[in-house]
């Protein structure tokens, strides 16, 4: 961060002076608390680390994976196929909590951010690898929006937080 200016704290980029452990921070806080999620050494680093924001995307995406691995172990007709549509279970209900926790989460805090912040890591990563990087992490986190239906429920002025190279 230091040397290349390219903060990885959401609230940086959603704050008129720039300044970590803004009210988004506490959001963050408030959505990992939901799902039992605390970050590591709390106070250390502000919750809104935007690696930190992927670990708990990660998370919930794993228990709605192990949620539906749940709902899978249901009940089959005779060709197999499951006979309860999704949903009807508490393991379905859970899937479903899972998937629209992520989905808020992508519109609420990541997708307002994130693609700023990968830009500016781009223009000013001196390494290809840190390039690749910022368009994996990107790549996956619009992916994943588009599956969900996920959209940016703020606007950024991306001129104004956008690096120079």
């Amino acid at each position: 961060v230091g040397a290349s200016h390219t903060s990885p704290f959401e609230s940086v980029y959603r704050t008129d002076d720039r300044t970590m452990f803004g009210p988004t921070t506490l959001q963050v806080r408030e959505s990992y608390h939901a799902w039992g999620v605390e970050v590591p050494q709390l106070g250390n680093k502000p919750d809104d680390h935007i690696g930190y924001e992927f670990a708990f995307l990660t998370h919930v995406l794993g228990c709605a994976a192990d949620a539906l691995a749940v709902e899978g172990d249901g009940a089959a007709d005779e060709a197999g196929r499951d006979v309860r549509a999704v949903g009807e279970t508490d393991a379905g209900k859970e899937a479903f909590r899972a998937s629209d926790a992520v989905r808020s989460f992508l519109s609420d805090h990541l997708l307002v951010f994130a693609p700023t912040y990968f830009a500016n890591m781009k223009t000013r990563a001196h390494e290809p690898f840190y390039c690749a990087v910022a368009d994996i992490s990107l790549s996956t986190l619009l992916s994943l929006a588009q599956a969900l239906g996920a959209k940016p429920t703020d606007e950024i002025d991306e001129a104004a937080y956008r690096l120079a190279e």
